[in-house]
């Protein structure tokens, strides 16, 4: 946190939003006057979940989608009040590229050293690559600790999406056992790091 040494919290987001809205005008995206880089509440900064999810989609309002609710209602579900959501690519573009996301974990670095989190959740396989050269498959490794950013530990999960969308071979108990499972084991961590 040296970096942010004698400015506070809004300061950071805002030279956050600057730079960020810099670096999209220089790759030809216009970011408009609303930047979005995280849902949360500012008193949370500090002791806190960050949860990375996949990338901000083209003309989305970010988290007005049935998934992001879900992701919401799952956190209110396990009593995880001390949560910040952001995503793993903060540009919204109809395709991003798995080196777009490795491009732009150095932004996710400076949302770590903004939120300061105690523990941080990759939802999906893309998210994974803002903290690993390659990914995790996630049928090996949901639920459990794939990295640690520092001292933070990184739970890999499931996007909501996984649980939600079924062909009809599939069985919906046993994605609800997965997504209770997983964030059963997130909870667990989550009162060992957070207060």
């Amino acid at each position: 946190m040296d970096l942010f040494y004698g400015t506070s919290f809004e300061e950071h987001v805002k030279a956050f939003k600057k730079d960020l809205k810099a670096m999209a005008a220089a790759t030809g995206e216009d970011l408009g006057k609303n930047v979005f880089i995280a849902f949360g509440k500012p008193e949370h900064v500090g002791n806190c979940l960050l949860v990375v999810g996949p990338p901000l989609k083209k003309d989305e309002k970010p988290f007005h989608d049935k998934y992001s609710k879900y992701l919401l209602q799952t956190i209110n579900d396990f009593s995880l009040p001390n949560t910040i959501i952001t995503s793993c690519y903060l540009i919204p573009k109809e395709q991003v590229s798995k080196i777009d996301i490795k491009n732009f974990s150095g932004w996710i670095n400076k949302i770590i050293d903004i939120f300061q989190p105690r523990l941080i959740v990759v939802l999906g396989e893309d998210a994974q690559f803002a903290f690993l050269k390659r990914k995790c498959i996630l049928r090996d490794c949901h639920g459990q600790v794939i990295t640690s950013h520092g001292e933070i530990p990184v739970i890999a999960s499931y996007q909501m999406n996984y649980y939600l969308e079924r062909s009809e071979f599939e069985d919906p108990s046993y994605k609800e056992y997965i997504r209770q499972s997983d964030w059963n084991s997130i909870a667990i961590t989550y009162k060992e790091k957070i207060k």
